[in-house]
């Protein structure tokens, strides 16, 4: 087996400093002050505490009352209510179900912005459902942003879901650590995959 969990685990635990490409990126989305300051929160805070969480919202909500059809604004709250019940902040019924509202929107108002897509994508591989539209949406997410890890730890979450050969989801797995060589989270997965752990915690 091409990757040893104990040499996985060893990367995983050093301190990486972001992937240079993902925070070029990342400075492109999304423009508002408020939500760049949102998205920094959710994605450059590896240990977001309920608090953050909290503030985030209170960013989130006005924003998205005042313009409900924004195709940025629809995406970031998308993400942010994804990842309130990815890290079990608020697994309410009704947090699921904005989650699922959210991301549907996000895609149907900007079908080519790669967040949006990728949030989409996240969102089915997250409920175990629609696995075959999640692997879509994620493979189109980096086709226009090809630099941002999260996406491609999402697409590795999803090819493991879906129970693809081994042998593709270790290919998959050696170009993931040999493109974003200093994102932790992607050593972390793969380490995750081969000890039976569960990975779902891609952010």
């Amino acid at each position: 087996m091409l990757f040893r969990s104990a040499f996985l685990l060893g990367r995983a635990g050093k301190t990486a400093a972001p992937d240079a490409g993902s925070v070029a990126a990342a400075a492109e989305f999304p423009r508002d002050p408020d939500l760049k300051r949102v998205y920094r929160l959710l994605y450059n805070v590896v240990d977001g505490i309920a608090e953050d969480f909290a503030t985030m919202d209170d960013l989130v909500k006005p924003l998205l009352a005042a313009r409900p059809n924004y195709p940025e604004v629809v995406t970031v709250a998308a993400e942010l209510a994804q990842e309130f019940v990815t890290r079990g902040f608020d697994i309410t019924p009704a947090r699921r179900a904005e989650a699922k509202r959210l991301t549907e929107r996000a895609v149907q108002l900007a079908p080519d912005n790669p967040e949006a897509l990728a949030a989409l994508g996240y969102y089915l591989y997250s409920t175990k459902t629609q696995l075959g539209r999640a692997e879509e949406s994620l493979r189109e997410a980096i086709r226009r942003k090809p630099q941002e890890p999260r996406f491609h730890c999402f697409l590795y979450q999803v090819l493991i879901a879906s129970n693809k050969q081994e042998a593709e989801i270790e290919a998959f797995a050696t170009q993931l650590v040999e493109k974003f060589p200093s994102y932790a989270m992607a050593p972390f997965l793969i380490a995750s995959h081969y000890t039976g752990a569960n990975g779902n915690l891609a952010t």
